[in-house]
């Protein structure tokens, strides 16, 4: 009986498995979402900005794609039943450096290959903000299959309909008693936005070092550990700009 017990355990788990890989591995889990029983197959997605192209997307496409597409694979040989082509809407394109009030909701489609009509991912969104959301989100639906040498998307069709749940998700790193180079900082920027986080508070400066370039005092840096650890105003007005791109607002102090 022992062992009977034991098998129909392994044959649950493994069925919970399967099941498990079929849902949408979205992080963190969408507001709302419904999946099919079938799957997609796609290929390098060429974005379609249907209200006019804006700087902030077109870099986020290139950064998704080549986050998402790191296998060659043989277009010709998969090509007839791939979907490529993903359209995005944008209701308003400012790239105006997002507030607490920004909307960062956001729609996403993804037909199945069964589907009717024209085999198109669609991404919808009130802001650009939001859209950087839908891109994150797609960019964790997409499974490479080693053994067919081809990309997919599983549980198609699928319709997600997200929005956070909260207007600040933030994470505080603070390189006054612990120096980190720009580089780190960027990497960090990279994984807050890969969460859908979109606040970093940046404790720079405090007793134990003063590594920021001041305009008004500009003798206050001197109380850096060293030379070579110090962001001059340059850098932090870099450091600014990467993450609004990427939909992370910088909080200094």
């Amino acid at each position: 009986m022992s062992i009977r017990v034991a098998i129909l355990a392994i044959l649950v788990g493994v069925i919970s498995v399967v099941a498990e890989y079929t849902q949408p591995s979205i992080w963190p889990q969408p507001k709302s979402f419904v999946t099919g029983q079938s799957q997609t197959n796609v290929l390098p997605f060429q974005y379609v900005s249907k209200n006019g192209n804006v700087k902030t997307l077109s870099e986020a496409y290139d950064r998704n794609n080549k986050l998402i597409f790191n296998h060659a694979v043989d277009d010709a040989k998969h090509g007839k039943q791939a979907v490529y082509k993903v359209e995005v809407s944008v209701a308003d394109n400012s790239e105006a450096y997002p507030q607490l009030t920004t909307d960062e909701s956001y729609s996403l489609h993804i037909p199945s290959s069964t589907e009717s009509g024209p085999a198109v991912i669609t991404l919808t969104a009130k802001t650009i903000y939001g859209a950087l959301h839908g891109l994150q989100s797609l960019s964790q639906l997409v499974v490479y299959d080693f053994d067919a040498d081809s990309y997919f998307i599983p549980s198609t069709p699928m319709q997600i309909e997200d929005a956070p749940r909260y207007p600040h998700r933030g994470m505080l790193l603070d390189t006054s008693r612990h120096f980190q180079p720009i580089p780190f900082i960027q990497q960090t920027i990279d994984a807050l936005s890969y969460a859908k986080y979109n606040v970093l508070h940046w404790h720079v400066v405090d007793t134990q070092s003063f590594p920021f370039e001041s305009k008004t005092y500009e003798k206050l840096w001197n109380g850096a550990y060293t030379n070579a650890e110090k962001y001059s105003r340059a850098d932090v007005k870099q450091l600014v700009e990467y993450g609004r791109s990427r939909g992370v607002k910088i909080m200094i102090e």
